[in-house]
């Protein structure tokens, strides 16, 4: 669900190429560019433009790390599902847990790069600049809700210089992260709408879990979402009980 990759700016594709994703704005996270307004939404023209003014001036190879984000497939099948409320609640749940968890990277494994070879690390003094491109479907145009945090390799050291950061240290910490994700999102998820779920361990010793009470037929049937419906067909008696059925999976109705 958490995964780290360094990536170019000319490789820059801000998620899955489908038209909704073409059209996302993203939500700053971490450290805000001087003169921008964090309230507002960014989209990938502007945060591209950013990223490149900031790291053209010093040595910053790559320059963007992509830090990115997935839900189990039953978190999914909930927001597919359910009414506009309930989908802005589980929308909310996921956007906090990844600020959480790019919180606690920021604070405990960013560090700028000194020394010979780059081999030395001294604090940063303001956190990295970072946008969060947040989609709800996959490649397939069916739901899969999934977040990319696009970081600019650019921060500013203790000694007031600015340069690129020690990129293997935040590597390193992919599980430690993984791991403050999960409980994060599950913490949210039962903080904002009091879902139960079931935690595994699986070959990747890593932490996961589903939405107790999810079919798991739903998790792998899920139909293709169109990307531009026109008239939403009217449910039929099957599909509305699906529907009543998912519903009753929350403990209490969000007040």
């Amino acid at each position: 669900m958490f995964e780290i990759r360094t990536m170019r700016l000319s490789k820059f594709a801000q998620g899955c190429p489908t038209p909704l994703a073409a059209t996302a704005e993203g939500t700053w996270v971490g450290g805000v560019p001087a003169g921008v307004d964090p309230s507002q939404p960014v989209s990938r023209a502007v945060f591209q433009d950013i990223a490149t003014r900031m790291t053209d001036p010093i040595s910053a190879s790559p320059e963007l790390l992509e830090v990115a984000f997935e839900v189990p497939l039953s978190v999914s099948v909930l927001w597919a599902t359910q009414a506009d409320e309930i989908r802005a609640l589980l929308s909310e749940s996921v956007l906090g847990a990844v600020d959480d968890t790019m919180r606690t990277l920021g604070s405990e494994w960013i560090f700028a790069r000194r020394g010979e070879r780059g081999i030395a690390q001294i604090d940063i003094v303001e956190p990295a600049v970072a946008c969060a491109f947040m989609h709800h479907f996959d490649r397939q145009g069916k739901p899969g809700i999934h977040v990319h945090v696009d970081v600019v390799n650019a921060v500013l050291g203790s000694d007031r210089r600015v340069t690129g950061m020690d990129v293997t240290t935040i590597r390193s910490a992919e599980e430690v992260a993984h791991e403050r994700y999960v409980s994060s999102l599950i913490a949210a998820l039962d903080d904002r709408l009091s879902v139960a779920v079931d935690i595994s361990y699986r070959e990747d010793r890593r932490s996961h879990f589903e939405v107790a009470g999810v079919d798991p037929a739903l998790i792998w049937d899920l139909p293709r979402v169109p990307q531009t419906p026109a008239v939403q067909a009217p449910e039929d008696a099957g599909e509305q009980s699906q529907r009543g059925r998912l519903r009753d999976l929350f403990r209490r109705r969000p007040s």
